[in-house]
């Protein structure tokens, strides 16, 4: 049984100071207003987002140091470093009211299953921040809003869909819970949807790619009702910028990613909740873009992927209550 497409909110993009400590108050002040939950670190360096409608059962960790970065507990085959804006979560998170962060020990929370960081994105020399906000997710886009713009980001929570009750195939509460980052050592999303289909094709920019090296673009999920976790890719007949795709009236469309992620192989792990692909280069330039969507939904929010004035595939966010 499929699970109800995400309600995407917008953030709308806007100036961030690139520091460790502004780039996390940035976070927080966006994920209360979008009325997410947020448990602060004493040292201001990092922050649990608990997702609104999981009932305290996720909590996504950003964490990030300009210097001394310690010991945080991170995720294979990352390793931790400065100026790099890490992303976690907390499955089965102790309740918010109750919590205390220190995201630098093996249990940022104190109890709950940890996944430990990937390095999600850098941050140096980015200047402008835009987020997606459902009840079960986030979306976060970094970009450096020059000429030849790099787009960073990352997506965690319940974001996939494994169209299936099955106890081997979801969590007790029928989700997946899920994190994708472009990592610490890429240039960005590559201006196309993929560069092609496995971790090696696709290493530095592929969307929704993992490639097995530290720092490179990643994207996996806790194996259901387990502390253990897998690493997957998507699988696609889309690739290259050339893609177009159009109904009867020439009108661009936003595709549902519908096609199944793979665990390095063709066992099928899910579907995207909510999350389009538009293979539309008009639109990289603006990156906030509302467009006419499928008729299940009142508009799509594009991030542009190729930079600005650079044709390139978008990402849609499906929403239906856009602020």
């Amino acid at each position: 049984m499929a699970l109800a497409h995400l309600d995407w909110t917008l953030s709308a993009r806007a100036a961030t100071t690139v520091t460790a400590a502004a780039l996390i108050a940035d976070i927080k002040a966006r994920a209360i207003a979008a009325g997410w939950t947020v448990v602060s670190d004493a040292d201001t360096y990092g922050i649990a987002c608990y997702a609104p409608g999981l009932s305290d059962d996720l909590a996504i960790i950003f964490a990030a140091k300009d210097a001394s970065v310690g010991t945080p507990t991170m995720l294979t085959p990352d390793t931790a470093t400065t100026g790099i804006l890490l992303v976690g979560m907390v499955k089965g998170a102790p309740a918010s009211g109750g919590a205390s962060l220190n995201w630098d020990a093996a249990s940022p929370l104190g109890s709950g299953t940890f996944s430990g960081f990937w390095r999600g994105v850098t941050y140096a020399g980015s200047t402008h921040l835009t987020m997606m906000f459902s009840d079960e997710a986030l979306a976060l886009f970094l970009d450096n809003s020059g000429g030849s713009a790099t787009i960073k980001a990352t997506i965690a929570g319940a974001w996939i869909d494994p169209l299936s009750t099955a106890a081997s195939n979801c969590e007790t509460n029928g989700r997946v819970y899920g994190m994708w980052a472009t990592g610490g050592a890429t240039t960005g999303l590559s201006a196309g949807g993929w560069n092609g289909t496995s971790a090696i094709s696709a290493t530095a920019s592929g969307l929704f790619t993992h490639a097995a090296a530290n720092g490179n673009m990643h994207v996996g999920s806790w194996v259901p009702r387990s502390s253990t976790w897998r690493n997957i890719n998507a699988t696609s007949a889309i690739s290259g910028v050339a893609i177009t795709a159009t109904n009867l009236r020439c009108e661009d469309v936003a595709q549902d990613i519908s096609w199944p992620f793979a665990i390095f192989g063709t066992t099928f792990h899910g579907v995207t909740r909510g999350i389009t692909i538009v293979p539309d280069g008009r639109h990289a330039a603006t990156r906030q873009t509302v467009i006419a969507g499928p008729s299940t939904v009142d508009a799509v929010y594009l991030a542009g992927m190729g930079g600005t004035g650079a044709d390139g595939d978008c990402i849609g966010f499906e929403a239906r209550s856009l602020v």
